[in-house]
């Protein structure tokens, strides 16, 4: 048995052997002595996710650990009543029920919590490693739509429709021919932070994907796209030029008429 299950249950132990000794006592779900055990047991909770590894994946693999163990406690605390001296009234039954609550409602919820984000974090890293479009998740038709409301107005009058939609699917990303963006670098972000809301998944990373598949006016990669969009955040409004332009063509893809 581990150290800590068994640190766990001398306390529990203990408290019976006490409970047991004055059938008279009452003992309330809310006692000092009952307050100091989730105080303690919380805050070695806390610190055991604070110290947790920078890897996340071994900080998932010790939350794992962590959480077995607290059901493993949470399975072996109701057997101590069947056991051990009860009260006259069946408090110590009460008591051990508080306990293991304690642990359902609180403690493991928090270190699944915990794990949880770290999984979320992990797959998102994950995907952006391999994400090579834009990964579009609305219709054909919209993306046809998108691409006619651009044209001319912020990608060359020349590019191909089928150049387009390579940069939006995966299974044409890693092979393409890049288009030419002939607004702003700032137009740029903004169009894209503004199509992630509904057809754009948060998992993109938006400014790496851009720079693989778009070219300047100038017809050179885009450098500094985390500046661009600073930029365009100081101005007064906080937006670019022609974001009013830029919103109507969002606001036309998501027109279903």
């Amino acid at each position: 048995m581990k150290k800590e299950l068994k640190k766990e249950l001398k306390i529990i132990n203990d408290w019976s052997i006490a409970i047991s000794k004055e059938n008279s006592i009452d003992i309330p779900a809310n006692n000092d002595e009952f307050r100091n055990f989730k105080f303690d047991i919380l805050t070695e909770t806390e610190k055991f996710i604070s110290s947790l590894p920078q890897s996340k994946e071994q900080a998932m693999s010790d939350l794992t650990d962590k959480i077995d163990e607290y059901r493993n406690i949470n399975t072996l605390v109701p057997q101590y009543p069947t056991v051990l001296p009860k009260t006259n009234n069946g408090k110590v039954i009460n008591y051990f029920n508080e306990i293991c609550n304690y642990y359902n409602t609180t403690l493991i919820p928090m270190l699944e919590h915990k794990r949880e984000v770290l999984y979320y974090h992990c797959e998102i890293k994950q995907i952006t490693k391999t994400v090579t479009s834009f990964n579009w998740q609305g219709t054909p038709e919209q993306l046809q739509k998108l691409y006619n409301l651009l044209l001319h107005k912020f990608i060359d009058g020349r590019t191909d429709f089928d150049d387009f939609k390579n940069a939006f699917y995966d299974e044409f990303g890693n092979s393409h021919k890049s288009i030419k963006w002939i607004g702003t670098d700032g137009q740029i972000v903004y169009l894209f932070e503004q199509l992630r809301n509904d057809f754009i998944p948060m998992a993109v990373d938006l400014q790496a994907t851009i720079k693989h598949h778009f070219i300047n006016q100038k017809e050179q990669l885009f450098k500094n796209l985390k500046q661009a969009k600073q930029n365009y955040l100081n101005n007064k409004n906080a937006l670019p030029k022609r974001a009013d332009v830029i919103d109507t063509i969002i606001s036309n893809l998501q027109d279903k008429k």
